[in-house]
């Protein structure tokens, strides 16, 4: 279990590094090279901190703050008829409900306060258009593939999933 934990941990350190541009609002900012190491990232990073504006950050603060501690709330309980605390009652998805409250403030922020617009996809990739994802154009190429290997490899990939799950299945066992 600790490998996987390690695992874990570090491709969620790596995301949340590698995310550190969008956090302060450094997506194409002129001079900034992109680098093959996540290390050469960071460090670039650091060097353009002087060129982050508040209006960038400042979302991702608030944010990251609020999701942090709601998630860490602990949860209400139901109480007994005595007085005393009963069973706690099950959390709510915080994520969800960052996620939700992150898109209204995009959307208020974009249409109504157009000195304090928010970065967008478009904004940052702006070669990649939104019209392209509903032409579907593209799915006529899967046609000429022929079925036969992507059936054998699709039952070959299920074959190791079930195998997966039943280790895993194995190992709580034995751990609990």
């Amino acid at each position: 279990m600790a490998v996987l934990e390690g695992f874990s941990f570090a491709v969620a350190v790596i995301i949340g590094v590698g995310q550190f541009n969008s956090a302060l609002g450094l997506i194409n900012e002129p001079g900034m090279v992109k680098h093959a190491e996540v290390h050469s990232n960071v460090i670039e990073t650091f060097s353009y901190i002087g060129e982050a504006k508040p209006t960038d950050y400042w979302p991702f603060v608030f944010f990251f703050l609020l999701l942090f501690i709601l998630v860490h709330l602990p949860p209400p309980h139901h109480m007994n008829a005595d007085g005393t605390k009963g069973k706690p009652k099950p959390k709510l998805p915080w994520l969800a409900v960052t996620c939700l409250l992150g898109l209204i403030y995009g959307v208020v922020t974009y249409n109504f306060f157009h000195d304090y617009k928010p970065k967008l996809l478009v904004d940052a990739y702006p070669s990649v258009t939104t019209d392209q994802l509903f032409k579907f154009t593209h799915y006529e190429k899967i046609a000429t593939i022929p079925i036969g290997p992507v059936i054998f490899g699709s039952i070959k990939v299920a074959i190791v999933a079930i195998f997966e799950t039943l280790v895993s299945a194995i190992i709580a066992q034995s751990k609990f």
